[in-house]
């Protein structure tokens, strides 16, 4: 055996430990976007294919649409719970094929609307295209 006896534990050098070790991926996702994280005309930036919790999952009663989105201004990365407006117009902008969707970009647009009786801040987002560069002559 490698390493060295102390008190019946074999102990390993840092160098071989380190050598052996494998980086964990986090199991968790990152946090829900909302509101208060964002300012008007935000860039999000998709990082992963979108998800779908189904009706029986979901505290809302049906279908939703999710994706894991970085904050273009900030760097942090959260998942971004889609209402029906912002997901059909991303399906229209990015395609049906959720592959398609990784590396998009979206603008954010928050707006006041009432729900249920109380005036809340709406997330929509639509696709967002870098302005074309002139080609000099």
């Amino acid at each position: 055996m490698d390493g060295h006896i102390v008190d019946d534990v074999i102990v390993k050098s840092i160098v071989e430990v380190n050598e052996r070790m494998v980086k964990l991926p986090k199991m968790g996702k990152p946090p829900y976007l909302k509101p208060h994280h964002v300012q008007q005309d935000d860039l999000l930036e998709i990082l992963e294919e979108p998800f779908i919790q189904e009706a029986e999952e979901s505290k809302f009663g049906r279908q939703r649409g999710y994706v894991v989105v970085r904050l273009v201004r900030t760097g942090e990365m959260y998942v971004w719970g889609l209402n029906g407006t912002t997901w059909d117009r991303l399906i229209d902008g990015l395609g049906e094929d959720s592959a398609l969707w990784v590396g998009g970009k979206v603008k954010l647009k928050l707006e006041n609307t009432t729900i249920r009786g109380q005036t809340r801040q709406v997330m929509y987002g639509v696709v967002y295209r870098e302005p074309q560069k002139t080609l000099a002559a």
